[in-house]
């Protein structure tokens, strides 16, 4: 996040023609939103692809508020979606945590 809309527009852009499996963006849900819909409107199209590629607000909902809790949600969000997970609560999980051999 640039603090720059025009700038974060464009970044989304670039960031949307790689193959990377997350993009996480900073900020207000409605930023973001207000982001996609102006893109849209450009004739920018966001495929489902793009879009379940997109984390906007990045992080997972830990009640984070300090930049460090922040920095915590951001750090296991991008963890979780590496690996194929959901970030849940580990005692709700009905199978291993760890695949056995």
């Amino acid at each position: 996040m640039s603090h720059d809309f025009k700038t974060d527009k464009k970044n989304l852009v670039s960031a949307l023609s790689t193959n990377t499996i997350y993009i996480g963006m900073l900020g207000p849900k409605d930023r973001s939103q207000k982001m996609l819909v102006e893109l849209e409107g450009e004739g920018f199209a966001i495929s489902a692809g793009d879009a379940d590629r997109i984390y906007a607000p990045i992080g997972l909902d830990i009640g984070a508020v300090t930049p460090e809790e922040i920095a915590l949600s951001l750090l296991a969000e991008v963890r979780a979606v590496f690996s194929s997970r959901a970030g849940g609560h580990l005692r709700l999980r009905a199978a291993s945590i760890h695949e056995r051999s």
